[in-house]
């Protein structure tokens, strides 16, 4: 296994995606959906659309959680626990 001191190059080797997953990118991603899922339920519980609200709540926060494992994968390229994480919860 190739050593993770020789810079960046190296991650793609070591990384379970291929390649290091960019943290602004997570970032950006966990912020827009944790956002998309408020505006989303307080949009289901102002209509009264009361069988959305599991749907969206259960969509989104999968999502949230899912790019959040990815966000700290990129930390962390070679846990596979993060890495099942983001796999099974980002659809």
């Amino acid at each position: 296994m190739a050593d993770i001191a020789n810079g960046p190059a190296d991650l793609g080797s070591l990384s379970l995606y291929g390649y290091p997953p960019t943290a602004w990118i997570c970032k950006l991603f966990v912020v827009l959906y944790s956002l998309v899922t408020v505006f989303h339920l307080a949009q289901a519980i102002q209509s009264r659309l009361w069988w959305m609200i599991p749907t969206v709540a259960i969509c989104g926060l999968s999502e949230t959680i899912g790019w959040s494992g990815r966000l700290w994968s990129s930390n962390n390229v070679q846990d596979m626990n993060l890495f099942l994480i983001q796999c099974v919860l980002c659809w």
